[in-house]
């Protein structure tokens, strides 16, 4: 669910674009999925426990895999 928004989101454009065929998935490195998502968490502010330093991080990965269980997820 996380590859999936990540790459909806844009968040690996423009080397992958949001609308990068789903069937190709598998082929992009999770370890890109992982920096850019926790590039997008330094931008969350407040989180919801500030004095915990990885707050952030699994809020953004928990409404970004919401976002792709739900179906909602669609390319720019």
């Amino acid at each position: 669910h996380l590859k999936r928004s990540a790459i909806r989101m844009g968040l690996l454009s423009p080397l992958i674009p949001s609308d990068y065929p789903e069937e190709l998935f598998h082929k992009i490195d999770d370890h890109e999925i992982v920096l850019a998502v926790m590039e997008l968490s330094k931008l969350i502010s407040p989180t919801a426990c500030p004095h915990k330093p990885h707050t952030a991080l699994r809020e953004v990965d928990k409404v970004l895999m919401e976002w792709s269980r739900q179906r909602i997820c669609r390319s720019l």
